[in-house]
């Protein structure tokens, strides 16, 4: 519980040396059950802190445990979770194979919160494919569980990549208001990584609003927080590359990460305008 609540919260390192002392624990007592999802849960903590080899190493691990153990509920949790790994990692394939067992298992037994969570991951795939078409499908199949399920951050991450989709295709009314709404839920709910995904959706929106100075200061201002995990920051960096080499401001526009959540959730009515005229004054 304390280990899950840190890991929410952004303090990573209280949080895997939680989950070790719960492995050691299980180890020691031969609660071989509790083994792999206390694996499972340590890789994504490594994930977060960029030990990737080390979060890829305990994740297969845990798929082992639970393939031996016929823990089908669990095994397709922790395909879903190692798929969004491979992806992260640029390895499309075996992410691919891994999210479709997942959502094969999902569906095969009703495990709703499960195929949620693939279809999502699914539509991260599609997104870095760049088939807008699949990745609309995916996300809005899983946002319809979320909101049953009360799945709250994983329906404001679908509601941010929604809102990326609106400005791709010029939708900017609809980019605004989805924008918010993710915006919101990431303030409501503290969740770091809900707030890395706001500001690429907030650089997309810029960027379609014709303010790719703009798009690439949001993006260098989320690289610069400390409570943004490396993964997110590595994203945050591949989409500020994408944008070129303007030259950064002196001074950011925001006053904090929570500052431009509050922004972001409370200026849609506004299309966000006197958050792009602050950026634009800081080129």
């Amino acid at each position: 519980m304390r280990a899950g609540c840190a890991v929410n919260t952004g303090r990573l390192a209280d949080a895997k040396r939680w989950y070790s002392e719960a492995l050691a624990v299980a180890r020691r007592t031969g609660a071989l059950a509790d083994v792999a999802p206390t694996l499972e849960n340590i890789a994504l903590v490594e994930k977060r802190l960029g030990r990737y080899d080390e979060a890829l190493r305990m994740s297969s691990e845990a798929i082992d445990r639970y393939r031996a153990h016929g823990d089908v509920a669990r095994l397709a949790v922790g395909l879903s979770n190692l798929g969004s790994l491979h992806l992260f990692l640029g390895r499309t394939g075996p992410g691919k194979a891994a999210l479709e067992e997942a959502l094969r298992l999902a569906e095969r037994h009703d495990l709703v919160s499960t195929k949620a969570y693939a279809l999502a991951n699914l539509a991260e795939l599609a997104l870095k494919e760049r088939d807008r078409s699949r990745a609309q499908e995916l996300a809005d199949r899983a946002l319809g569980m979320t909101e049953a399920a009360g799945m709250r951050a994983l329906a404001g991450w679908l509601e941010l990549q929604r809102a990326r989709l609106a400005a791709w295709r010029g939708d900017l009314a609809q980019a605004h208001t989805l924008l918010s709404k993710g915006a919101a839920l990431a303030s409501a709910l503290d969740a770091p990584s809900l707030k890395a995904a706001a500001i690429i959706a907030c650089a997309d929106v810029l960027h379609a609003l014709g303010e790719p100075a703009s798009a690439q200061h949001v993006l260098a201002f989320g690289m610069a927080q400390d409570a943004i995990s490396a993964p997110d920051r590595e994203e945050l960096r591949q989409a500020w590359e994408g944008l070129g080499s303007d030259p950064l401001p002196a001074t950011w526009p925001v006053a904090s990460l929570d500052d431009l959540m509050r922004r972001l959730a409370d200026e849609a009515a506004l299309a966000h305008a006197p958050l792009v005229a602050a950026l634009r004054s800081a080129n």
